[in-house]
Protein backbone atom coordinates (compact mmCIF):
# COMPACT_ATOMS: atom_id res chain seq x y z
CA UNK A 1 0.00 0.00 0.00
CA UNK A 2 2.89 2.69 0.92
CA UNK A 3 4.04 2.08 -2.94
CA UNK A 4 0.33 2.68 -4.03
CA UNK A 5 0.79 6.34 -1.99
CA UNK A 6 4.38 6.76 -3.27
CA UNK A 7 3.13 6.27 -6.50
CA UNK A 8 -0.15 8.97 -6.35
CA UNK A 9 1.55 11.31 -4.81
CA UNK A 10 4.61 11.36 -7.27
CA UNK A 11 1.41 11.48 -9.78
CA UNK A 12 0.26 14.69 -7.83
CA UNK A 13 3.80 16.18 -7.83
CA UNK A 14 4.25 15.42 -11.94
CA UNK A 15 0.79 17.03 -12.44
CA UNK A 16 1.18 19.95 -10.90
CA UNK A 17 4.58 20.37 -12.52
CA UNK A 18 2.64 20.09 -15.88
CA UNK A 19 -0.05 22.50 -15.10
CA UNK A 20 2.77 25.12 -13.76
CA UNK A 21 4.78 24.49 -17.64
CA UNK A 22 1.11 24.75 -18.95
CA UNK A 23 0.63 28.13 -17.19
CA UNK A 24 4.03 29.71 -19.01
CA UNK A 25 3.09 28.05 -22.72
CA UNK A 26 0.12 30.42 -23.19
CA UNK A 27 -1.68 33.67 -21.30
CA UNK A 28 -3.74 32.58 -18.57
CA UNK A 29 -7.09 34.83 -19.74
CA UNK A 30 -7.61 32.66 -22.88
CA UNK A 31 -6.45 34.47 -25.47
CA UNK A 32 -3.97 32.20 -26.37
CA UNK A 33 -5.09 30.02 -29.44
CA UNK A 34 -4.07 27.59 -32.10
CA UNK A 35 -2.30 24.47 -32.76
CA UNK A 36 0.43 24.87 -29.74
CA UNK A 37 -2.37 25.23 -27.20
CA UNK A 38 -4.26 22.19 -29.12
CA UNK A 39 -0.65 20.65 -28.85
CA UNK A 40 0.17 21.26 -24.98
CA UNK A 41 -3.42 19.61 -23.87
CA UNK A 42 -2.74 16.65 -26.26
CA UNK A 43 0.40 16.13 -24.44
CA UNK A 44 -0.74 16.11 -21.04
CA UNK A 45 -3.75 14.23 -21.89
CA UNK A 46 -0.46 11.53 -22.74
CA UNK A 47 1.28 11.93 -19.14
CA UNK A 48 -2.49 11.62 -17.87
CA UNK A 49 -4.97 9.66 -19.85
CA UNK A 50 -7.41 9.64 -17.19
CA UNK A 51 -7.47 13.31 -15.87
CA UNK A 52 -10.60 14.42 -17.01
CA UNK A 53 -10.07 18.28 -16.90
CA UNK A 54 -7.27 17.58 -19.62
CA UNK A 55 -9.08 16.14 -22.20
CA UNK A 56 -11.89 19.20 -20.86
CA UNK A 57 -9.28 21.97 -21.67
CA UNK A 58 -8.56 20.17 -24.91
CA UNK A 59 -12.15 20.14 -26.01
CA UNK A 60 -12.14 23.84 -25.18
CA UNK A 61 -9.28 24.67 -27.08
CA UNK A 62 -10.81 22.98 -30.23
CA UNK A 63 -13.75 24.55 -30.14
CA UNK A 64 -12.21 28.01 -29.87
CA UNK A 65 -10.45 27.15 -33.06
CA UNK A 66 -13.63 26.35 -34.44
CA UNK A 67 -12.87 22.12 -35.03
CA UNK A 68 -15.94 21.39 -33.63
CA UNK A 69 -15.82 18.02 -35.50
CA UNK A 70 -12.14 17.23 -33.32
CA UNK A 71 -14.03 18.44 -30.04
CA UNK A 72 -16.99 16.87 -30.33
CA UNK A 73 -14.44 13.34 -31.66
CA UNK A 74 -12.17 14.28 -28.39
CA UNK A 75 -15.49 14.46 -26.25
CA UNK A 76 -16.72 10.71 -28.06
CA UNK A 77 -12.97 9.82 -27.07
CA UNK A 78 -12.83 10.56 -23.66
CA UNK A 79 -16.38 8.54 -23.25
CA UNK A 80 -14.93 5.67 -24.69
CA UNK A 81 -11.46 5.96 -22.42
CA UNK A 82 -13.61 6.52 -19.28
CA UNK A 83 -16.41 3.79 -20.02
CA UNK A 84 -13.48 0.96 -20.45
CA UNK A 85 -10.96 2.06 -17.93
CA UNK A 86 -13.10 3.47 -15.00
CA UNK A 87 -16.89 2.62 -16.04
CA UNK A 88 -17.89 6.07 -15.41
CA UNK A 89 -19.15 9.16 -17.60
CA UNK A 90 -17.80 12.33 -18.36
CA UNK A 91 -18.23 15.11 -15.46
CA UNK A 92 -21.21 17.09 -15.92
CA UNK A 93 -19.29 20.10 -16.45
CA UNK A 94 -17.33 18.35 -19.51
CA UNK A 95 -20.71 17.36 -20.21
CA UNK A 96 -21.85 20.97 -20.76
CA UNK A 97 -18.92 21.50 -22.36
CA UNK A 98 -19.90 19.02 -25.15
CA UNK A 99 -23.47 20.38 -25.43
CA UNK A 100 -21.48 24.23 -26.20
CA UNK A 101 -19.83 22.34 -28.66
CA UNK A 102 -22.89 20.73 -30.38
CA UNK A 103 -25.02 23.95 -29.83
CA UNK A 104 -22.08 26.10 -32.52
Amino acid sequence: ESEQSAYLARREQLRARLLRALAQVWPADGTAQGAAEVDAWARCIQADELHEPFHRELILALRRRGDTSRAAAAYQHLCALLAARLHLKPSPETQAVYQDVLAR
